[in-house]
This record gives C-alpha cells, structure tokens and sequence, in this order.
C-alpha cells in the first residue's frame, strides 16, 4: 500500500469522532472515471466473528452519506465506521445481504455484500478487536483524528465441544463494557484514545494538520509527565475529545476534573486577551444514528480561563443525556481558534445514576381501570421513549401517551419545499409527480393557485418527515401503548411558510404582502397536507395504536396580537379568514372532514376519536364557545356529507388550586348534555399562594384528590368520559417549570403525595 493510500485510510478513520460542517463535494474527474465499488462482495465468518468493508475509488471527505442495512440482523448485523467502512458481525449460522447506500454530490450508488455465517468452531473465539469498535455516526460532525478501542467479545457457546453442525442457533449475547465510575488518564502514554475533532475540508482549506499530540517541548501538570495538545486548530468547536458511548451511564451526573494551560511556545499576538484563552467543556450526543447531533456546554455557556505557561486546575459537574446512540466528551475553546491548548491530568468520577422508579408501588392505569376509565395516559417526547427506565416507568402507570410536539405541523414540516433526489430525476418531470409517487396527496385544485409555485411557474410541494412518527408507533405497537395523535391544527405551530406565497421559509424577510390571502388556496394546502399526513398513518401497520387524534387545537384562543400587518401573532390564518373566533370556520371544519374521510377509506373511523383540544374551559364563556364550534363541524351541509365528524371535547385541564369541583362538574355536564366524548387531554395542578414547598404540595395533592374524584362521579353519572391524561412525567420536565404540578418530583423515583391521592380517589369511589 503506497503512502498516499496509508494517509488516505487514515483520514477515514479520524472522520469517526464526528461529521464536516461543510456539505459534501461532487465527485472529481479522477473519482468519476473510477466506478465506486467494496473491497468485498462477498464474505464468510464464523459466529462472532466480525469483517470491515470499505468503499474504494471515492475519498471519505467526498462521501456526503453512508447508510447500511442488513437483510437478516439474526444471522448478520452491520455497522458504519465512519463514513467510507463498516462492519459486519456474524450472529447466528445462516446468509444474509448487507446494502450499503454511498451518497457522493447528489448521486447515491447502492452497492451489496453476501454474507455466510458458520457455526462457531471454539467457545473462545473473539471478534476482531480493531473492527467491532463503533465511533459515533454523526452526519453533520467534526472530523476526527481517531478511534476508540473495542468495546468487547460476544460470550462463547455454551456447548464449548459442540460440533460444528450442532453449533446454537441462538442469538449469541454480547457482554457489556463496564460503564466506568472513576476514570484517570494521565497522558504520560500518549493521547490514547483522545482525538482532535475538526473539519478535514476547513483544515485542508487552511493547509493544516488539525490533530492532537504529545506535548514534548515542555512537562505536563505534575511537572514530570506529559500532557496533551491540540494543534493546528481552524475554529474555536476544534477540540480534544473521546467517545464515551459505552463508557458512561445514560443520565447519570459526573465530575471531571482537569489541569489546562496555553503552550509556552504559542506568540502573545494570537490571544483576544493577553495570555487568558476560554475554555469549554462540552458535549456531543446522538439520540439515534440518523438524528442530527446535539452539542451541550457544561454548565451551559460557561467558560474557563486558561493562561500561559500556567498549568490550572479546574473541577466541573455535567450530566449526560438520558438516552443516546452515541455521546462525546470534549474540550473546545469560546473563540481562539488558531491558538494551540494543552490538557493534561484528567479525572472523572461518576457522583450520581438516575434512580429507577419504584416498582412495588399501585399502577395508576389499573386503579382507574376499575373506575370504569380504560385509557390513562401521560405526556412524553420521543428521546423519554428511548431511555428503557423511563420506558418502563410509563408502561407500569400507563396504556396511552400524547407527543407533546412531536407530532404538530411544524415536527412533520421540516422543510419548506421538497425536492427531487438526484438519483431519481431522470424518472420525474416535477416535484409534484416524484410526491404522489411517494405517496402524497395533490389536491386537484393544487395547481390552480399562483402562490404555490415558483417564480418559474413550476409548482411547489413542502416536505413532511414521518421518521419519527413511524418511530413512535412501533415504539408504542411493541409496547401495547395507545396513541392520541395531538395534532393536525394548531395556529401556533404553524410553520410560517404554510401561508406564504411561493413557501417561503424566512421569516426575518417576510412581508405582510408575501402571506397569502386567498382562502381556496390555503385550503388546498390544508388538504394537501392532512390527507398525505392520514393516508401514511393509515398505511403504517403500527397505526392501529392510534385510537384518538386531536384535529384542531385551541382555536377559541386565536388571537390577533399586534392588529391585522403584524407578524409576529401566532395566526397567520386570520389574513385569509380574519382574526375573530368564528364557530363556522371553514378551515377547521373541512379540517375534521379530511380526517374523517380518511379514516372511512381505511374502515377506521368508529375506530378513532376525532377531538377538539382546548383549555380554560371551566372559565368564561370557552364552553359555550365550544359546543358552538362542535356543533357547527358535525352539521351536514356543502362541507361535511357526513354529519357527526367530531367526537366530542379535549378538556386540557391546567388548573389551580382555586378550581373547585363545582366548576369541573358543570363543565362536564354542559358537554355530556351535548353527547359529547369527553377526554381530560392536559391535566396538571399548580398552587400560587403559597410559597412552603410542603403546603404547596400539600395544597396540589388535595386538588389532585378532589378532581379525580369529580370525574370518576361524572362519569359514574353518564358523562362519558374515556380518557385522561397528566401531563408529563415529572416536575422536572415538566412544562411548568419549577411549580410543581405533577405526581413525581424530581425523577420517577420521586413519588409525591399527589401520586398516592390519584390512586386513594379511585379506591374511596369505587
């Protein structure tokens, strides 16, 4: 292997850390005279063995994006090792295919592996230490100089004589790495498996050699040993980092303790402040391998004066996330990009792991079950889903949850307009031909409107991303988790380019006179996007978890802020249908026909509840607001054929203390008289007069007490109300930050006396 190849191979391996801020480049004319292929095709490997497989003739830095998959994760799995290899393990005896998918510009090339497993010959065999590792997969990261040791071997066959043809067919089980609760390096070795992280084309740009090295032209802290230094740095996020995806614990709390100094060598110009350098610790985590990377400072937006030719101690606290992929620790610097630092003496110690729920304690779903209330819900984001504690947490307490934004318009409109893949242009003569053939709905209409197409006069579609959507209903399938969809309509999370001619996404540019106005053409839009959103609902076959969907949100609280030319209210519907609430709208009532319609071709809609979402309805006149609007959507008329499209009422139920039980009870009965589904959507309990924690607890637990008690009388009454949900699982995450509202404190091991009234008001009313 020449020298260039040794330095390009290892290139690909410092890319592992972390992702090029800058977009990837089209391929040269070198690259493209050479077709992309792997340096196998095929490959045979014993059970735990493991095989890396790299993608020849395109440089890693050329490589926009790497997906790998394996037909039969059984018999074989697959991992990207940066972003021009990966790894395949042998499972279990048997053939798979792995499909690697190689982005390089805009042209994506699949390309494909068989694999043969055979049975395992000796109970010691050991995968290939230098190919199992996994460095975090990021799209959008830093390069980095390069990658941690392997995390283990699989545990041997427990049949050590077995032949090779009675080899188990069991899926071998891995065993862990310890998650570290105290870690020393001292540097006096070298870097380890501490790397630079940067961009190679920032770097390359500069003509540079970002990276990280002993510190030889003077001793490290202890005034012996060495230290470490980053070198050649382009920006400030250039940083010291390693990969502590299998070394720390999800949410738990560590100390790290560090000593860190400006290099003697580096020249007095280079400082912003003479001889003092901010230095960050900080974090990068991936929820999932496709998710973008979250970066965090520790604490946020702190930074640590460093000097010259002066080793400092520093000690600082940081939590890692509750759920990751994958999680770098690292060192970066608030500015001082072009200046070298030097780090040396880390230690870190673990000081605190999330406390599990309390298992032994009455499951809340159950003792409401007997009350006659078969759905109790809660309120989670998808990341709370991928923490197991918490997962299990909710599936002790409850049979639903609610997205609490994962799942509004602008979640699912990511991008203003959606565009043609490279690789699939020669097959579509426009957007809106490549949309339907991944299954959106185009209005008939669609094209009539001058202010959904371009300045060409070419028509224009958003994008909607149902990745997480999807995920969330396996999440919930495979865990025999209900679903209220929460929601289609919300006039404050509306992307503004919703009403926007032409879809325009920059808001700091928009003018009055670029929101459109005409009613038909925002209603196609309506259209457009709630019947793509159902039919890909409908068609997922985890779909049968949904058994509620919030259509509208809050519509009684539009309002006009700032008058009809500013536009920072949250409604932009009120330039085509005014500002005031009208209980004949027609945007909200061909919002639930859609719905509805799409639930009846897919035979469905007796199947789901179709909810209007709204709060402070035991205030004012918001109920009669209410029941005006419901009874206006199910009217038959040139609208809605079908009558009863609407099931009945969300009652989001944010109170306080000064609720009483009177005002829950004549609420609920004004819509049980209409013959109203009711649903308590959004329950939580604050206190505001008083400032003792414990009296304010105390007041919020009785609260919790006498509301609870008022539904399970209302509906022992008749009212037929099918669900409540609290909303969220924590005070701490909770959106009512520091009020306490809720039946656990500060983690899920934290039970209040809230928690142990909601279940005492079902048992005295049973």
């Amino acid at each position: 292997m020449n020298k260039n190849m040794k330095k390009a191979i290892a290139s690909v391996v410092a890319a592992t850390l972390a992702v090029s801020l800058s977009s990837a480049l089209g391929t040269s004319e070198a690259d493209a005279a050479k077709k992309i292929k792997l340096s196998k095709s095929k490959v045979t490997l014993k059970v735990g063995k493991t095989k890396k497989v790299k993608i020849k003739n395109v440089k890693a830095k050329k490589i926009k994006k790497l997906t790998v998959k394996s037909s039969k994760k059984k018999v074989a799995t697959v991992k990207k090792k940066g972003k021009n290899a990966f790894v395949i393990k042998a499972v279990k005896k048997g053939s798979a295919k792995i499909t690697a998918k190689v982005k390089v510009g805009k042209k994506t090339t699949t390309l494909k592996v068989k694999v043969k497993v055979t049975a395992n010959d000796s109970a010691s065999s050991k995968s290939d230490d230098a190919t199992t590792s996994a460095a975090p997969k990021a799209s959008d990261a830093p390069a980095a100089s390069g990658a941690p040791a392997a995390s283990g071997a699989p545990v041997a066959s427990p049949d050590a004589t077995a032949k090779a043809s009675e080899a188990p067919t069991a899926e071998p089980t891995p065993t862990p790495k310890a998650k570290f609760e105290n870690y020393e390096e001292s540097f006096d070795n070298g870097p380890g498996d501490w790397v630079a992280r940067f961009s190679t084309e920032d770097s390359e740009a500069e003509g540079l050699n970002t990276r990280v090295e002993t510190l030889e032209s003077e001793p490290g802290a202890d005034g012996t040993g060495k230290a470490i230094v980053m070198r050649d740095r382009v920006k400030g996020w250039n940083s010291i980092g390693i990969d502590f995806t299998n070394d720390v614990v999800e949410g738990g709390s560590y100390q790290v303790t560090f000593w860190a100094k400006v290099p003697n060598s580096v020249p007095e110009d280079d400082f912003e402040e003479e001889d003092v350098m901010n230095l960050r610790v900080s974090g990068g985590y991936k929820f999932e391998e496709d998710s973008d990377e979250t970066y965090c400072n520790y604490p946020a937006d702190t930074d640590y004066k460093v000097y010259k030719n002066k080793w400092t101690k520093y000690t600082v606290d940081f939590t890692v996330p509750e759920a990751f992929a994958s999680y770098t620790f690292y060192f970066e610097t608030n500015g001082y990009g072009k200046i070298d630092f030097a780090i040396d003496n880390v230690s870190i110690k673990r000081t605190a792991v999330p406390k599990s729920f309390d298992p032994s304690l009455p499951n809340l779903k159950d003792a409401y079950k007997e009350v006659g209330f078969n759905r109790l819900g809660t309120a989670v984001s998808y990341d709370t889903l991928l923490n197991k504690n918490n997962l299990e947490f909710v599936k002790k307490h409850f049979n639903s949850i609610t997205l609490g934004n994962q799942m509004k318009p602008d979640a699912l409109l990511t991008r203003a307009t959606l565009e043609i893949p490279e690789e699939e242009k020669a097959n579509f003569s426009s957007v809106v031909d490549y949309a339907k053939s991944i299954g959106y709905y185009i209005p008939d209409d669609y094209a009539n409107y001058e202010c959904n197409k371009d300045k060409d006069g070419n028509l224009l579609v958003p994008e909607i991303d149902f990745k997480t959507v999807d995920k969330i209903l396996k999440i919930c399938k495979d865990n025999n988790l209900g679903l209220r969809y929460h929601t289609f309509i919300w006039h404050q999370q509306m992307p503004k380019s919703f009403f926007t001619i032409g879809y325009v996404d920059n808001n700091d540019k928009v003018k009055v006179d670029d929101v459109v106005t005409d009613k038909d053409a925002l209603m196609s839009r309506e259209e457009l996007y709630i019947r793509t959103v159902m039919q890909h609902l409908m068609n997922n076959p985890n779909s049968d978890v949904i058994y509620a969907m919030d259509v509208v949100n809050e519509f009684t609280h539009c309002r006009n802020e700032g008058g009809d030319n500013v536009l920072n209210s949250h409604n932009w519907w009120k330039y085509a249908f005014g500002p005031d609430f009208d209980p004949k709208s027609e945007y909200v009532k061909k919002a639930f026909v859609y719905v509805y319609d799409e639930l009846k071709k897919a035979g469905r809609e007796d199947k789901v509840s179709l909810i209007y979402n709204d709060y402070s309805t035991y205030a004012g006149n918001t109920a009669e607001q209410i029941i005006d609007l419901i009874n206006s959507i199910n009217t038959k008329d040139d609208i809605n054929p079908y009558g009863k499209v609407c099931s009945g009422v969300g009652m989001q139920s944010h109170m306080s203390t000064q609720v009483t039980t009177n005002d829950i009870s004549s609420t609920i009965k004004k819509f049980a008289d209409q013959g109203y589904e009711i649903q308590i959507t959004e329950l939580d309990i604050v206190d505001h007069t008083k400032q003792d924690i414990a009296e304010k607890d105390a007041a919020i637990a009785e609260a919790y007490y006498k509301a609870m008690e008022t539904y399970i009388k209302a509906k022992k009454n008749g009212a037929n109300i099918s669900t409540i949900v609290i909303w969220g699982l924590t005070d701490a995450t909770s959106w009512l930050d520091g009020q306490r509202p809720l039946l656990f404190g500060t983690d899920i091991s934290d039970v209040k006396d809230a928690f142990f009234k909601v279940i005492q008001a079902a048992e005295d009313n049973k």
